[in-house]
C-alpha cells in the first residue's frame, strides 16, 4: 500500500458514535456505505486516522479491514 499518492483516495475525517449506541453495528454500516460510495466513484483507497491512544477506534477500523499505513510523530514544544 505504499503507492497511496498514485491512487485516487478518500478520507474519513471524523466519525463518532455515542457510547450508548456502540455495539449495534452503526459504525460498521456507515463505513460499509462509505466504501460502496467510494467504489461507485472509482476511489481506490480510503484513509482514516486515529489518535495512537484511541485503541477502541484503531481496533474498530482494523475490524473493518483498514491496515496500518502511516505513522506520524510529534514533538510538543510547550
Amino acid at each position: 500500500m505504499n503507492d497511496c499518492f498514485n491512487k485516487k483516495f478518500a478520507e474519513i475525517e471524523n466519525m463518532y458514535i455515542e457510547e450508548f449506541l456502540r455495539g449495534f453495528g452503526i459504525g460498521s454500516r456507515l463505513v460499509d456505505e462509505f466504501k460502496k460510495y467510494c467504489q461507485n466513484n472509482n476511489i481506490e483507497l480510503i484513509k482514516v486516522s486515529a489518535w495512537s491512544n484511541n485503541l477502541d477506534a484503531i481496533n474498530f477500523y482494523k475490524k473493518n479491514k483498514f491496515e496500518d499505513y502511516e505513522t506520524i510523530l510529534v514533538c510538543n514544544l510547550k
